[in-house]
């Protein structure tokens, strides 16, 4: 059954999680570095993966990387990625479910367009 994202019980326990997090928000270390070998996410594949809101990344330690683009991006550890999800679950008293990370479909798509294109490119003739 599809969550009922509008009932006014749900909207209360959103409400008070929220004002919590806002409230247990990390106190952010520039220089943070997460363990050598720790596996990580970026904030779009943890939002889209663990169903987590910007205020709920807050929380938690994050590691600062940089990349050829204008901003830099976050990087969080899967573990307490997946503590957070339990425990938003569990407050929220919903079945949430687990998503797919947005870098994997990007990629694919970007698989995907080369594959067309070269499909389409006309072949070399040989003589």
């Amino acid at each position: 059954m599809p969550i009922n994202w509008k009932d006014p019980e749900l909207m209360e326990r959103q409400a008070v999680w929220k004002a919590r997090q806002e409230q247990n928000k990390w106190d952010y270390v520039p220089d943070f570095k997460h363990p050598e070998g720790t596996d990580t996410y970026t904030s779009t594949d943890a939002r889209a993966v663990y169903r987590l809101e910007t205020f709920d990344l807050e929380t938690l330690p994050r590691e600062k990387a940089t990349r050829d683009s204008v901003t830099d991006m976050h990087l969080y550890d899967r573990e307490h990625l997946h503590a957070l999800f339990k425990e938003k679950r569990e407050a929220l008293q919903i079945d949430l479910k687990l998503g797919k990370p947005v870098s994997h479909k990007l990629a694919a798509r970007g698989r995907d367009r080369a594959a067309q294109r070269r499909r389409r490119a006309p072949k070399a003739s040989r003589s």
